[in-house]
């Protein structure tokens, strides 16, 4: 099954397989091009690298006309013709502006930095490598980081081995099985989903502790278009979502958006009544 997804007019629209695999004309067009891309759902704020650091600062503060003006004045006492004082004195002033200024901005950029890390590395619930389900649009995944980036995380994952099966935990120390509700997932700038009677979600969710143990789980850097999601109450959204069922009846599921628009009613969404009955990954 595919489902075709509507986008502006300014991007075509993009399909999302769902347990059948891409036709091979649908993703290679004639000249050998990936028909449609699906970026990683990772996020980044942040402006510089260990590696762009110096030349992307230099360059913005020099910029500036106030410091290039100033660049000019060094420069220039440092030709015979031209000079009056010591062209080190000269430039001392501007060096030191330059200097603090690129501590300022590192220090800030240091802090977008672990901001991005603590919201790409909250875990949500996925069925990645569980039941035999596996994710038909990994063809159309593409990495957006720079080959720096890649290469430094390929070395760090080819050192750690592989990820954690169903239901373990990744990072730790002992590792484990651990169970969906062991701990709340912390707040993010997303939505979150609410169940409308905490008892009574708490009551549906106790028929299902079973299955609960084949969900994974994944940090939100590591979900993908097409992936399947397990939301708990109170749960932040980790991305764009469709919802497929919920443990209430018809479907129903209350999501706040007061991180989006400031409104803390809950608002109602409702699941495709065709996938309402589906409760575990296995279904």
């Amino acid at each position: 099954m595919s489902t075709p997804v509507l986008t502006s007019p300014k991007h075509p629209p993009r399909r999302v397989y769902v347990n059948t695999t891409p036709p091979p004309h649908l993703v290679h067009d004639p000249h050998g091009k990936l028909v449609q891309i699906f970026p990683p759902n990772y996020i980044r704020t942040s402006k510089y690298s260990i590696v762009t650091f110096i030349p992307k600062n230099l360059f913005e503060q020099f910029r500036r006309i106030a410091n290039l003006f100033f660049l000019a004045l060094a420069i220039l006492q440092g030709l015979p013709a031209y000079q009056t004082i010591n062209p080190i004195v000269s430039a001392l002033p501007l060096m030191i502006i330059v200097f603090l200024t690129a501590l300022k901005d590192g220090f800030e950029d240091w802090r977008r930095h672990k901001s991005d890390e603590s919201i790409n590395n909250h875990v949500a619930w996925t069925a990645q490598g569980c039941a035999g389900w596996r994710n038909t649009n990994e063809v159309f995944f593409v990495d957006e980081r720079g080959w720096v980036e890649r290469f430094v995380k390929g070395i760090w994952r080819w050192m750690r081995g592989k990820g954690p099966g169903c239901g373990k935990a990744g990072g730790g120390k002992k590792g484990g099985v651990v169970h969906p509700h062991a701990a709340a997932a912390p707040l993010s700038p997303s939505d979150t989903i609410t169940s409308a009677s905490a008892e009574g979600n708490e009551g549906k969710d106790g028929g299902r502790e079973s299955d609960e143990k084949e969900w994974t789980p994944t940090p939100w850097k590591h979900i993908h278009v097409g992936d399947l999601i397990y939301l708990r109450n109170n749960d932040a959204i980790p991305a764009d979502t469709i919802i497929l069922s919920t443990s209430e009846p018809d479907g129903l599921a209350y999501v706040e958006t007061k991180n989006l628009d400031g409104e803390t009613n809950l608002k109602i969404r409702r699941g495709v009544d065709e996938t309402a009955f589906l409760i575990s990954p296995s279904e």
